[in-house]
């Protein structure tokens, strides 16, 4: 009954990733939304809360699950002790999205299970994941031919991408993480039979040109190299960065500024990003202005855009790393870091590689705290 149950939330996991930000529900949240990928995750976390007897040796010895826990309570502690003038409403817009964090640690949790009691399923759940990934890819092309124009969804707080494959996501440097993960997932995995497994990493390879992330493609080269040191093959690396530099060279130009790989206008946007960050972390060193309350500190500080309630970007600042400070503190920052590191020295090569993706992504957005980008670490440990 129990692996039905996992079997189930699994599938909707699945489901609710490939849906996206299109899962949003209809809910009137002006500051935030709830997805249904959400929905699923705090249903997976609830199973573990009702199955407390199996859970608690499972995690009793968890490096992972403590590092897990501390920066929880510091994240918790900062907005507590918020220096900023928030409401009641407002400080509980913030509290959700930890909510959210904690939430997607069940993902985790069901993992390690299926790790120590039925290993091949846990390996079968990944390659779902991958296959995820190839769906993403499809949606993104029949996108690309029907819909390559989101400059009319801007009023929603969308940037506006055109001629960019975005897929579900609605953004196409999330969607060239995702792709590059799946490539990874992929590339990992030897069971595959070769000539099936080429066709999907090219695919995948050409799908990623289309969606010009240059942040994208660094994360998928840097993943490349540590792979090929690993493996201690460097064929491996020179013909990933030969694909994506011949890919590169013919992509198509049809107007727009996004297709533009030497464009500078988002280097600037991001460069102003960060130096928010950095002077409301100045601000507060130790525990910051409190765990995703920045939408509200930019505003105070007077920092924020006049759609500062609806834009995507408005609670976040270009670089995870720089977010944790400003929200969290050197304290959170370095809880977190603690506990990024512990994944990536226990974790297997797919683990490492993936992480090494998310990092590098991570210094140019917020994907770190990305719900799908989430689900995506906690699944693949």
């Amino acid at each position: 009954m129990m692996h039905k149950i996992i079997s189930f939330l699994f599938t909707l996991l699945l489901f609710s990733f490939v849906l996206g930000p299109l899962g949003k529900l209809p809910l009137d949240f002006s500051q935030g939304g709830i997805y249904f990928t959400d929905v699923v995750a705090a249903l997976m976390c609830l199973f573990w809360l009702f199955h407390l007897p199996i859970l608690r040796p499972l995690l009793a010895k968890d490096a992972i699950a403590k590092y897990f826990a501390l920066f929880s309570a510091i994240a918790f502690l900062s907005l507590l002790s918020s220096p900023l003038s928030l409401s009641f409403f407002e400080r509980l817009v913030s509290a959700a999205y930890l909510v959210r964090f904690l939430a997607y640690f069940g993902i985790y949790v069901t993992m390690k299970y299926l790790w120590v009691k039925n290993p091949d399923a846990a390996h079968k759940y990944i390659r779902y994941l991958g296959y995820a990934g190839i769906v993403l890819a499809l949606i993104g092309w029949l996108q690309y031919i029907l819909y390559p124009d989101l400059r009319n969804l801007y009023y929603l707080g969308w940037d506006p991408h055109y001629k960019r494959i975005f897929s579900t996501f609605l953004d196409p440097n999330f969607l060239g993480l995702i792709l590059t993960l799946t490539i990874l997932i992929f590339l990992s995995d030897t069971k595959l039979l070769p000539l099936k497994r080429t066709l999907i990493l090219i695919f995948l390879g050409v799908t990623l040109a289309f969606t010009y992330s240059r942040s994208s493609f660094l994360a998928l080269l840097s993943a490349l190299l540590f792979f090929s040191l690993s493996k201690k093959n460097m064929h491996i690396i020179g013909i990933g960065a030969l694909l994506l530099l011949l890919s590169i060279i013919f992509l198509p130009r049809p107007g727009g500024e996004g297709v533009k790989l030497e464009r500078v206008f988002s280097i600037t946007e991001r460069l102003e990003s960060w130096k928010r960050g950095i002077i409301i972390f100045a601000r507060h060193p130790v525990l910051g202005v409190g765990f995703n309350t920045l939408r509200f500190a930019k505003k105070e500080y007077g920092f924020a855009r006049e759609d500062w309630m609806t834009n995507h970007a408005g609670a976040g600042i270009e670089n995870s790393f720089i977010f944790l400070g400003a929200t969290t503190g050197i304290v959170g920052l370095l809880s977190y870091l603690f506990l990024f590191t512990h994944l990536f020295r226990y974790g297997k090569l797919l683990t490492r590689i993936s992480l090494i993706a998310i990092g590098i992504h991570a210094l140019f957005l917020n994907s770190l705290f990305f719900p799908w980008i989430m689900l995506w670490m906690w699944m693949i440990y």
